[in-house]
């Protein structure tokens, strides 16, 4: 006995049967051919009981010298009980398509199909089965993420995308972004993904300077503090600048020349000045009176002296 096996537990099934591939239960009947050999049925037989919803159909009938037979598309639960849901009238020398209409599969279970001449052969048959597996009421099962539960015999969705099926909620919605603290986030394939840090967008203000870097204002000196531009010195040297030589307004003496100090530097204001101790010389005699030497002015007083100590000390 050759039985079409099921292709898996999925909600909507469908599985192919020809008597080219000697799936009909007559098969071993007709050795030389698998399809005719005065057969007046074709019976495929299916692994399980199931709840047939589409039936396509190739068939043929025979003897070929005739022009059509009769054949009866039946079903049956037990292989012995069949049930008539269709009689077509086939032709012998062709083959024909026949799809039967889905309200005449309706609230049935077969785990038999069968293909029937009552008044001749059946030479060729083959076609697509589309079917569901009978459950048992109350009974759950999941078809992917979808939970599906048997309600009057028949598969239900009841949930699509249940957690009981292994589904796992995104953590947000599609494109969504948020920010933690000042990095930000956005929803790619349900999850939260790092798209920036330090994100303008969460709030970030950009440092002004990489810490620790420095910079002149002029001759005054910064440094990059705490992402910051800090006053660190004034006049700073390494700004270029150069420290005045003195004191404006101050003085100072070289030699006896004096000295004060302009724009931060030296200048030169008085030379021989007598703030710095200069005397100058006495002035030049007048003309025509010779010069006396001062020992002569000694010479002269000491003289005088003498003599009025002559004339007045010999009076007394």
């Amino acid at each position: 006995m050759v039985k079409v096996l099921f292709f898996g537990d999925r909600m909507a099934n469908t599985v192919k049967f020809s008597c080219e591939n000697r799936q009909h239960k007559e098969a071993n009947k007709c050795p030389d051919h698998p399809c005719w050999c005065w057969l007046s049925h074709h019976t495929y037989e299916f692994s399980q009981e199931i709840i047939p919803l589409t039936l396509a159909v190739w068939l043929q009938a025979g003897p070929r010298e005739k022009d059509t037979r009769k054949i009866q598309i039946q079903l049956s639960r037990d292989g012995k009980s069949y049930e008539t849901i269709e009689t077509l009238t086939v032709p012998c020398k062709t083959k024909l398509y026949h799809f039967v209409r889905p309200d005449k599969l309706w609230n049935k279970r077969m785990k038999f199909l069968r293909f029937y001449s009552p008044d001749g052969w059946v030479d060729y048959s083959k076609g697509t089965l589309g079917y569901m597996i009978p459950c048992t009421e109350g009974e759950t099962k999941c078809v992917g993420y979808d939970l599906y539960k048997c309600i009057g015999g028949k598969w239900q969705l009841v949930e699509r995308n249940s957690e009981q099926c292994g589904y796992v909620p995104p953590e947000c919605t599609e494109g969504e972004t948020k920010c933690v603290g000042y990095d930000l986030y956005k929803c790619i394939n349900g999850k939260w993904q790092l798209v920036e840090r330090n994100s303008e967008q969460c709030g970030y203000v950009p440092p002004e300077c990489i810490e620790g870097a420095t910079k002149c204002v002029g001759y005054d000196l910064y440094k990059c503090i705490g992402g910051k531009w800090q006053l660190v010195e004034r006049n700073s040297e390494q700004c270029g600048y150069v420290p005045p030589e003195c004191i404006e307004g101050a003085t100072k003496c070289v030699g006896y020349d004096l000295y004060k100090c302009i724009g931060g530097k030296w200048q030169l204001v008085e030379r021989n000045s007598e703030q710095c101790g200069y005397q100058p010389p006495s002035p030049p005699p007048a003309p025509g009176i010779p010069e006396i030497p001062p020992w002569a002015v000694l010479v002269a007083a000491g003289v005088g002296l003498i003599g009025m100590y002559l004339i007045f000390g010999g009076k007394s």
